[in-house]
């Protein structure tokens, strides 16, 4: 719509009831995500990725993350998911695949890595495979690229991964979108938290310490503080993260055969 007079008299409830229509959409078909910024060459002058390659941020230390499973919410939208097969997961990957230009076979690398990946540690069914290269294509892979190229410009980069389990649906959503913000800012006894984050000495903790970081962050361009091991700085070498759970670690280069698959595809939603 063209007519700026015209979109503000259009009634709130009717944008929203729109809005909904297009997520709901989208999240049915795997499409990444329906809003992403756009390139106008005035406000967003030329791709972030490429901006922040040749050193537009490189005055500001980065402090950047994933949960583990990101998308696993998007289960409650298909109906029968115990019913999930390796026919819907190759289908619902070459789906995303294709708006990326890549092939049917490229499909089957990709899940052939991811059942490499995760064989004797995580689950390989079909849905939890979906599951993880949903997770990985719209949030952990964009993070890890953002990181390697700020690090060329800022030491103080730092990455982290959030694997604290939710209870919510008898734990079915494994650590879920969104699930470390309410112990980024200390807000997991509130009302309606309790059920996405937990409640007890453990949650308390771990938001203590989570915040602790962040704020060490903000000070100081340094997420370090005394109540978790030294969290060294992220570089493509050795990609030291964080794993913030009930015992909080670092670890280099997790899921990285996952990682790995992703190499030889642009994945940049703008």
């Amino acid at each position: 719509m063209d007519d700026l007079t015209a979109l503000r008299e259009v009634p709130v409830k009717k944008i929203i009831r729109a809005h909904n229509k297009m997520i709901f959409e989208y999240m049915q078909s795997n499409k990444s995500t329906a809003f992403i910024p756009t390139v106008d060459q005035d406000l967003i002058p030329e791709k972030p990725i490429k901006m922040i390659s040749n050193g537009y941020a490189k005055d500001i230390p980065l402090l950047i993350g994933t949960n583990k499973d990101e998308v696993k919410f998007m289960q409650a939208l298909i109906p029968n998911p115990t019913d999930y097969d390796s026919n819907n997961l190759i289908t619902d990957v070459n789906r995303v695949l294709s708006d990326l230009n890549e092939d049917n076979k490229k499909a089957e690398d990709l899940i052939n890595a991811y059942i490499e990946g995760r064989k004797d540690k995580l689950s390989t069914e079909p849905l939890e495979i979906r599951d993880a290269i949903m997770t990985d294509i719209v949030f952990r892979i964009l993070s890890t690229r953002l990181a390697e190229i700020q690090k060329k410009h800022q030491p103080n980069t730092y990455m982290y991964l959030f694997e604290w389990p939710s209870p919510w649906m008898d734990g079915k959503l494994g650590a879920p979108h969104a699930i470390e913000v309410s112990f980024a800012f200390g807000t997991c006894d509130k009302p309606g938290t309790e059920v996405y984050c937990g409640k007890g000495k453990d949650v308390e903790e771990l938001s203590s310490k989570v915040m602790d970081s962040w704020i060490s962050f903000a000070r100081t361009g340094n997420p370090n503080h005394e109540n978790i091991p030294n969290w060294p700085q992220y570089d493509s070498e050795k990609r030291a993260t964080l794993i913030f759970d009930k015992n909080i670690k670092v670890v280099n280069a997790p899921l990285e055969l996952e990682r790995k698959a992703w190499d030889d595809i642009d994945i940049s939603l703008i």
